[in-house]
């Protein structure tokens, strides 16, 4: 099967049409950008997700505990996927409030920080 992955970044204006067209036939994900400020959206097949990505690595790797780290609105149901979930300090609140806990700011190094800690 081969999936398609599409990224559109423009003005809500322009883009939010598209996510309310294609929110109820594919994986949409709407989202601000969180370092540019600007508008993201994200079209993927309904079965194309980072959770499924996660689900897949723990079944091909298997694993029984899987870590992940994010810092935005795309990651969220990866973080429910995984056994621990951590956000960036810069990340979403929304992240942040299904965090394991909160680690240091990409800028900061923060998941190199934790693996050096963790691993």
């Amino acid at each position: 099967m081969t999936s398609k992955y599409t990224t559109c970044i423009e003005t809500p204006g322009k883009i939010k049409p598209f996510y309310d067209k294609y929110k109820d036939i594919y994986h949409c994900v709407y989202q601000k950008d969180i370092y540019s400020d600007e508008q993201w959206l994200e079209i993927m097949p309904k079965e194309v997700t980072k959770a499924s990505a996660v689900q897949k690595l723990k079944q091909i790797t298997q694993s029984d505990y899987v870590v992940v780290f994010g810092d935005g609105i795309n990651d969220l149901e990866m973080f429910g996927a995984a056994d621990e979930c951590y956000a960036m300090s810069n990340a979403e609140p929304e992240l942040k409030a299904a965090a394991t806990k909160i680690i240091e700011s990409n800028d900061n190094d923060g998941v190199a920080h934790w693996l050096a800690e963790n691993t």
